[in-house]
C-alpha cells in the first residue's frame, strides 16, 4: 500500500486491515498445519484471537481465504512473469517462464498442496484470457511474428496451454516429487516441439 494511501487511513481503518491479515495469516498457518478439510471456522477465530463474528466481517467461510490466497499467487506469478528477462529464443521464453513459476510455488510439500488446492477449481476467467500472463502472450506473439513458431493457434491458446500444462505438472495429483527439475525440463523440450513453426 503506497506511504500516501496509509497516512490517510483512520485508526479504525487500519485496525480493521491488520484484523483481516491476522484471520488470513492464521487461516493459511492452520491449513498448512492440519490439512484444509479439518480446519472449521472456529479453529481459525481461536487461533487469530478473534470473536466468530470478527471472521464475517472480512470471510464469507473459509473457501473465501482460499481465494484471497489464489489472488495472493496470481499477484507473485504477475510481478514475476512482469520481470522477465528479455527472451533470445522461444526456448528461452520457457526457461524463464518455468522459473518463475517455480519459484512462486513456495516450498515445503504443505505449501504446494495448498496451492494445488487453490488452483483446484476454475478461475472466474479462462487461463488464455488471464491478465497475469499477459507478459507470456506478448512473447509468445513476438515469437510468432518472427516465424519461430506456429500462427494457427492464437498467441492467447498457446499461453494458455502452455500455463495449465506447466501449472498441472508442478501441482497435480500427479507432480513429481523427485526429479522435478528434469521432468519439468523434459515438459519444456516436448511442449517446445509441439509450437515450433513447421
Amino acid at each position: 500500500m503506497p506511504a500516501t494511501e496509509a497516512a490517510r487511513l483512520t485508526a479504525r481503518d487500519r485496525q480493521r486491515l491488520e484484523t483481516r491479515q491476522r484471520l488470513y495469516e492464521t487461516a493459511l498457518q492452520e491449513f498448512r498445519n492440519r490439512g484444509f478439510d479439518a480446519v472449521q471456522v472456529e479453529d481459525i477465530v481461536r487461533a487469530a484471537g478473534v470473536a466468530r463474528g470478527t471472521f464475517y466481517l472480512h470471510f464469507q467461510n473459509k473457501e473465501d481465504l482460499l481465494r484471497a490466497f489464489r489472488g495472493s499467487v496470481e499477484e507473485q506469478i504477475r510481478e514475476r512473469l512482469e520481470g522477465l528477462p528479455h527472451p533470445r529464443s522461444p526456448r528461452d521464453l520457457v526457461r524463464h517462464v518455468t522459473e518463475a513459476l517455480l519459484s512462486t510455488r513456495g516450498s515445503g510439500s504443505s505449501t504446494r498442496e495448498l496451492v494445488a488446492l487453490a488452483f483446484r477449481t476454475p478461475p472466474e476467467h479462462d487461463w488464455n484470457e488471464n491478465p497475469y500472463f499477459a507478459p507470456i502472450t506478448r512473447w509468445v506473439a513476438h515469437f510468432q511474428e518472427r516465424g519461430e513458431l506456429r500462427d494457427d493457434l492464437s498467441a492467447d491458446e498457446i499461453t494458455g496451454l502452455f500455463a495449465t500444462t506447466f501449472f498441472g505438472t508442478l501441482l497435480g495429483p500427479a507432480a513429481p516429487r523427485r526429479g522435478r527439475r528434469r521432468a519439468i525440463d523434459c515438459l519444456g523440450d516436448v511442449f517446445l516441439d509441439g509450437i515450433r513453426s513447421r
